[in-house]
């Protein structure tokens, strides 16, 4: 996590100039993509041997860069707490989702394709040390006391939400999934997979 944060940047916010400190709350917008668009998306990933999440944490760096006019953006990515070199990680019971420190530099010369693959070999590596604590993590990085190591959320949900069908009658089907999310952060952004991949994002309601 040395290596990772060394010369990192502070947290990338989104900019602040239309907030609105009278509203309280949290909002909810949800924008979901066209069937023939998430249909063509995954095999055209496969063939470049990518991942749904790295292509979402990718669009995300392209997100809050464009808003902030940064080239190296720091945000949160949720893992499942649940490492594969683990042996008993799947056997054990409760929630260990935790979010960790993704910094990505966006690189705007570089072929698209390549730039992602170099992402997701970022976010392999990473996950040999999805167990550190954020309060270890926040220590071994260069962030001044105080300063947060991210104040916003990219998020590719993996939850099941697929129906079993009648084929299979005593298995247990998950469907009609809603989502109700609230963080500490100003805005997270989830992308739920489906026949439609739908981008979610959570936001105080003051942006």
């Amino acid at each position: 996590w040395k290596q990772e944060l060394t010369g990192a940047p502070s947290p990338t916010p989104l900019p602040t100039n239309q907030v609105d400190r009278q509203r309280q709350g949290y909002g909810r917008h949800a924008f979901p993509l066209t069937t023939e668009f998430t249909t063509k998306l995954t095999p055209v990933a496969r063939s470049r041997r990518l991942t749904g999440d790295s292509i979402i944490q990718g669009a995300g760096a392209l997100l809050l860069g464009g808003y902030r006019g940064a080239r190296v953006m720091l945000f949160g990515w949720p893992v499942s707490g649940r490492p594969p070199y683990s042996h008993d990680a799947q056997t054990r019971v409760g929630l260990f989702i935790t979010p960790l420190p993704l910094r990505v530099g966006v690189e705007l010369d570089r072929p698209f394709s390549e730039w992602l693959a170099a992402l997701l070999e970022k976010q392999i590596r990473i996950r040999d040390f999805e167990t550190s604590s954020l309060l270890d993590i926040q220590e071994w990085s260069e962030l001044q006391p105080g300063v947060p190591l991210f104040d916003s959320l990219v998020d590719f949900d993996t939850v099941p939400t697929n129906r079993t069908g009648s084929d299979h009658p005593t298995e247990i089907s998950i469907d009609h999934v809603e989502y109700h999310e609230q963080s500490n952060f100003p805005i997270s952004i989830s992308a739920l997979p489906g026949e439609q991949l739908t981008l979610v994002a959570f936001y105080e309601s003051s942006f």
